[in-house]
C-alpha cells in the first residue's frame, strides 16, 4: 500500500462513528482520546525513571538511615528491611516516627528494624547518637543520609547557630559519618550513600559567607548544601579507597514528599499548589520511585573503587553537572571548614 492509499484508508476511518447505548461517538474523539492516555501514560514512565532490579539479599546486613519517618527514607527501609536487613531508622522520636516504624515492619514482614532518635537541626543528639551507637558494637553496612530540608523561604538557624539547611542537610551527616566511620570502616565491605539533588547543578560554596548571613535565598541555600553533598562524596571517597566502602552521591529524582512542605506555606502557595498538581504528578516520582536510584548503589554489584564518590541519577553516574565537583581544592576546603565548624562534636 502506497502512503498516499494509506493516509485515504486512516481518512476514511477517522470519518466514520461509533454507536455506544444510542449514543453516537465520533471515531476521530476515540483516537484523540486514546492517543493522549498513550501520550501520557509514556510521559509519566519516561519521568518515573529507572528501576533497581537487584535481587540481592541483605541477611545479617545492617542498614541505618536518617530521616526514614516519612518519604523516599520510609520506602529505602522497606526495601532494604524485606531483603532482610536490619534497618535502624534514625529520625526524631515522635508519634509519626512510631507510626512509620510499625508501617516498615509490616510492610516488609522485618521485626528487625528499629527507631533511635536524633534531631539533625542539634548537633548535641547527632554526637549523642554516635556515641550510643559505637558503645553499643552494631556494625554498619549501608549508611544512608537521607534526611533533608529544601528551600526554607526565610533564612533559620540550628540550635548551634547555623543557617538551618546547610547544617541539616550537610553538617549533621558530615558529623554523623565522620564519628561514624570507625564502625563502617570496621564492617566492610560497606557503603555509604549520600542523598543530594540535581539542585547541586547550580551549586557554589559561598567560602566567605557560608552562613549565608549577608545574602540569605532559599534556593542558594539549598543549592550549597546539595552540592556539599557531592563533594563530601568525592573528598570521602578519596579517603577510603581500598578500605572496601564504597560511597555515592544520589540525586532521587523531583518526588513528591514532604521535603517542599516549605514551599507550599501560606493560602495562596496552598492554592497554586493545588492548581499545578495534575500536570505536575506527571513529570514527578513517587517516594518509592525515588528510591530506586539509592537502592541500587545500595544492592548493585556494578559499584567498586573506579565509580567510588560519584554522582548517581536514574541508577547510573552521571558527569559534568558542576564545574566543582571532583575539584579536590574545593573539596579540601569545605572539609577543613566543615571540621572547623564541628569542631567541638569531632
Amino acid at each position: 500500500m502506497d502512503f498516499n492509499s494509506y493516509l485515504d484508508k486512516a481518512n476514511d476511518l477517522l470519518s466514520k462513528d461509533i454507536v455506544v447505548d444510542g449514543r453516537v461517538i465520533p471515531v476521530k474523539y476515540v483516537a484523540g482520546a486514546a492517543g493522549a492516555v498513550v501520550g501520557l501514560s509514556a510521559l509519566k514512565t519516561y519521568f518515573n525513571g529507572a528501576t533497581n532490579t537487584s535481587k540481592k539479599r541483605l541477611d545479617g546486613k545492617t542498614a541505618l538511615i536518617t530521616g526514614a519517618n516519612d518519604g523516599i527514607g520510609k520506602e529505602t527501609a522497606i526495601d532494604l528491611a524485606k531483603r532482610g536487613a536490619t534497618v535502624i531508622i534514625a529520625c526524631r522520636s515522635s508519634e509519626k516516627s512510631n507510626k512509620a516504624l510499625a508501617d516498615i515492619r509490616r510492610a516488609s514482614n522485618n521485626n528487625n528494624v528499629f527507631l533511635e532518635s536524633i534531631d539533625l537541626s542539634d548537633l548535641d543528639t547527632v554526637k549523642a547518637f554516635a556515641n550510643h551507637y559505637l558503645e553499643s558494637g552494631r556494625p554498619i553496612h549501608i549508611l544512608i543520609n537521607n534526611a533533608g530540608i529544601m528551600a526554607l523561604p526565610v533564612r533559620k538557624e540550628s540550635k548551634q547557630g547555623y543557617e538551618l539547611q546547610f547544617a541539616t542537610n550537610h553538617l549533621a551527616h558530615f558529623l554523623l559519618t565522620e564519628l561514624l566511620l570507625p564502625v563502617v570502616k570496621k564492617s566492610a565491605p560497606a557503603r555509604i550513600i549520600n542523598l543530594s539533588s540535581r539542585a547541586m547543578y547550580n551549586g557554589v560554596i559561598h567560602f566567605d559567607d557560608i552562613q549565608l548571613k549577608k545574602n540569605y535565598q532559599s534556593w542558594k541555600s539549598y543549592h550549597q548544601s546539595k552540592l556539599a553533598n557531592v563533594l563530601y562524596s568525592g573528598y570521602l571517597a578519596r579517603q577510603l579507597k581500598g578500605t572496601g566502602v564504597f560511597v555515592a552521591a544520589v540525586h532521587p529524582g523531583v518526588v513528591r514528599t514532604s521535603l517542599s512542605r516549605y514551599m507550599t506555606e501560606g493560602f495562596m502557595y496552598k492554592v497554586a499548589a493545588v492548581a499545578i498538581y495534575p500536570p505536575l504528578y506527571l513529570v514527578t516520582k513517587s517516594p518509592k520511585q525515588g528510591a530506586q536510584t539509592t537502592l541500587y548503589v545500595a544492592t548493585s554489584n556494578n559499584v567498586n573503587d573506579s565509580n567510588s564518590g560519584e554522582y548517581w541519577a536514574d541508577c547510573r553516574v552521571v558527569h559534568g553537572k558542576n564545574k566543582y565537583q571532583h575539584d579536590k581544592a574545593v573539596e579540601d576546603n569545605l572539609i577543613a571548614v566543615s571540621k572547623e565548624l564541628v569542631a567541638k562534636w569531632l
